[in-house]
């Protein structure tokens, strides 16, 4: 008896699993069916619908902005050329310092020690070629006496005056006016020559670098006088004078140039802050101009769809400026050609269109 119920249990467990396992199956395959008709699949044998616009020639905006960053015009690290434990720190972070200002002092005691003894050695020297020089006048002694001693006095005074350098090396000094941007030692930090100490930048005078495109170069000359504004003071302007303009440019085309500001006390700038030249662009002809809508990928590897008998091509193109949502367009395109502005996402090269 024990052995049937036994089999009719294990009979039991196994059906029900079964019939779970049949309607899992059933739930998933409903599911599935159901997720697969939500999906959309494109029908590749109808035409994608697009939106389009021509290619138009016109005038851009009469004025130009070319932003750019406030660069110090000098900075540099201040080293240390002694060796030895630095005995008083003079300046903090942040700090405001003058040109000669004391950075840092390193101990100088040991050479202050040398500096005795070498001072009493060319004294001495210096005594002995007198007592020489007389002697040899008078032929009492030869020459070649003379001689030595001249050479020990040659050799005390440069070692006098070799101490004498590295007791000034023991003085940390800032070579130009500007604010200590980083500070890399304490009062206890035992230096080497070379070893960096401090960061001096010199923000008096700033440097505003902006990249222009090369359609745009031949309004600028080393020399010229520009202004300079910024958003930070938004009614102050800043005269400038271009000090370079660049040689080489980026993949872009576009051009470094570099235009010298004195800082202003009422209205300061700081190293990193964007600056802009505005000028007049009333000369410039009309230009070939897309709306913004129609770019695909970045200004500098730019690319449209454009349209010919119903088929979009992906086309190549070289920006010019951008003002507001419209692009110039300086090759790649002509006039009339029809661009792509809605759309792109559901197109590949030569993808069939239907034009709404």
């Amino acid at each position: 008896m024990k052995t049937n119920k036994k089999i009719i249990r294990v009979t039991l467990i196994l059906g029900l699993a079964v019939a779970l396992g049949a309607w899992t199956y059933t739930t998933l395959m409903a599911n599935k069916e159901t997720v697969e008709a939500r999906v959309y699949e494109r029908d590749f044998s109808q035409n994608t619908p697009v939106q389009v616009t021509q290619v138009v020639r016109k005038s851009l905006e009469q004025s130009r902005r070319l932003l750019g960053t406030f660069q110090p015009s000098r900075e540099l690290d201040i080293t240390v050329q002694a060796q030895g434990e630095v005995i008083h720190e003079a300046v903090r972070e942040g700090e405001q310092v003058r040109a000669g200002s004391l950075i840092a002092k390193v101990d100088d005691e040991q050479l202050q020690y040398q500096l005795i003894a070498a001072e009493a050695d060319y004294q001495d020297a210096v005594r002995e070629a007198k007592r020489y020089k007389a002697l040899t006048a008078g032929e009492a002694v030869p020459k070649v006496q003379l001689d030595k001693a001249e050479l020990r006095l040659a050799s005390t005074e440069s070692q006098l005056k070799s101490l004498k350098k590295r007791i000034r090396q023991t003085r940390v000094t800032a070579p130009f006016n500007g604010v200590i941007t980083a500070k890399m030692f304490e009062k206890g930090t035992v230096v080497a020559p070379g070893m960096p100490l401090a960061h001096l930048t010199d923000i008096a005078t700033l440097k505003l670098i902006v990249q222009v495109p090369e359609n745009e170069l031949f309004r600028f000359r080393e020399g010229e006088e520009v202004t300079v504004k910024t958003d930070v003071h938004p009614t102050a302007s800043y005269p400038g004078t271009i000090t370079m303009v660049g040689a080489q440019g980026d993949e872009a085309h576009n051009f470094p140039v570099h235009v010298r500001v004195s800082n202003s006390e009422e209205h300061p700038l700081r190293a990193g802050m964007y600056g802009y030249l505005q000028f007049d662009l009333s000369d410039r002809d009309e230009t070939l101009v897309i709306p913004r809508e129609a770019l695909i990928g970045s200004s500098r590897n730019a690319s449209v769809y454009l349209v010919r008998d119903s088929t979009a091509y992906k086309q190549a193109i070289r920006l010019g400026q951008t003002t507001g949502g419209d692009l110039e367009v300086l090759e790649g395109l002509q006039e009339g050609d029809q661009v792509v502005v809605n759309g792109q996402i559901n197109l590949t090269d030569s993808t069939r269109v239907n034009i709404r």
